[in-house]
């Protein structure tokens, strides 16, 4: 969820309208046959509250932009993180 944001975000949309991308998206995918519209609007309530929950568990997650690349790396030992990590505890030392 979290990269759906940030790619969302570089394209100039706000975190309501990446959760709609991914609800009709999920609409495509699932809903194949025709349904009532009632069935459909429950569907789309449904996958809005699951993709504003998975968004409230990204909160502290940063997506440091110069560390992406096609190979996906971890490590605390870059010194992007290292410098988010004396960010951090400068912040919580004042």
């Amino acid at each position: 969820m979290i990269l759906k944001l940030y790619e969302g975000k570089q394209k100039g949309l706000n975190p309501f309208q990446v959760i709609e991308a991914c609800v009709e998206k999920d609409l495509v995918a699932f809903i194949q046959d025709p349904f009532a519209s009632q069935t459909i609007d429950q569907f789309r309530l449904e996958r809005q509250k699951y993709y504003e929950l998975e968004l409230s568990k990204t909160k502290n997650i940063t997506i440091l932009e110069h560390t992406l690349s096609k190979l996906w790396e971890h490590s605390f030992d870059l010194p992007s993180y290292q410098e988010k990590i004396r960010e951090t505890i400068q912040r919580y030392k004042r």
